[in-house]
């Protein structure tokens, strides 16, 4: 059974009130062979619910062994290694898990000095 696109937007209306703003990432090496990231904040938004708590849980459920912390849910297809930021701080998707109604976007924070460039 699908789940009807009417109800998915009441969903969105009333859980998703959380404001994430997506940002562009460029990995760059030079002649010299450093490689750095570029990141860029973009005008594109979205509305989601976000999360803090039962981390240790999801990171169970779907078999992660690297710490996370943030669990997002949205209507929008955010890819793994989508930078996205929320009340000014960033974070990496590590897992873009959809469902019937919904995404969850796993994340953990994101630092632009991180020195590998592949996610």
């Amino acid at each position: 059974m699908q789940i009807p696109d009417n109800f998915k937007n009441k969903i969105a209306e009333v859980f998703y009130d959380k404001e994430i703003t997506i940002y562009t990432v460029t990995n760059t090496v030079d002649n010299e062979g450093f490689a750095y990231r570029t990141v860029v904040e973009t005008d594109e938004t979205f509305l989601a619910n976000v999360r803090f708590d039962k981390l240790d849980e999801v990171r169970e459920e779907y078999g992660i062994k690297e710490d996370i912390d943030a669990v997002i849910s949205t209507h929008e297809a955010i890819t793994n290694g989508a930078i996205l930021s929320y009340l000014d701080v960033l974070y990496i998707v590590i897992r873009s898990i959809p469902f019937d109604s919904h995404n969850l976007l796993i994340a953990k924070k994101w630092q632009s000095s991180q020195s590998e460039l592949s996610v």
